[in-house]
């Protein structure tokens, strides 16, 4: 019984060390401190899945964690046929689309439901960079809409965008 007793003090000994790891995390900003009492973590825009285990005095936390600051960009040149984004998508028939193109025209705005029939149609005139146009479309029904934008831009170009929209409200 002595010898059962002692190799179980033995095994909780060994199992009451944790592993020191070195504090990592990828996030696009935070910040560490640490002394000998205590540490402190902190981030920003960050999406992870963490996992603490603790017993008595240690703890062991597993995931992501950043001992320093960290920033970086990326510039993101306009492609010729320039870029197009609605957000969100899907929506509750609210939604905002934007646009970069290198010169400005007109555009044509078409929300189309399955059948292909048109359900709304907006022209606006654009300028040359970023452009924002909001959509305010909570009359149709829940499902899904093809967006079709029209470009007619002032240097004799044609440009035309389709994206599916799903609506749900």
């Amino acid at each position: 019984m002595k010898n059962l007793i002692v190799l179980l003090l033995t095994v909780l000994l060994f199992q009451a060390q944790a592993q020191s790891v070195s504090p990592s995390v990828l996030a696009s900003t935070g910040s560490y401190f640490s002394n000998a009492t205590f540490s402190l973590s902190s981030t920003f825009g960050e999406m992870t899945m963490v996992e603490t285990f603790s017993g008595g005095n240690n703890f062991l936390t597993q995931g992501f964690q950043q001992p320093f600051q960290m920033s970086t960009g990326i510039t993101n040149p306009i492609p010729d046929n320039g870029t197009f984004s609605i957000y969100p998508n899907p929506s509750d028939g609210n939604f905002l689309l934007t646009f970069h193109y290198a010169t400005g025209g007109t555009s044509s705005f078409r929300m189309l439901n399955m059948l292909g029939q048109v359900v709304n149609n907006t022209t606006v005139k654009f300028d040359k960079g970023v452009n924002f146009q909001n959509f305010n479309l909570h009359s149709l029904a829940n499902g899904i809409y093809f967006f079709e934008a029209n470009y007619s831009f002032t240097d004799g170009k044609v440009l035309k965008n389709v994206s599916k929209i799903n609506i749900a409200k």
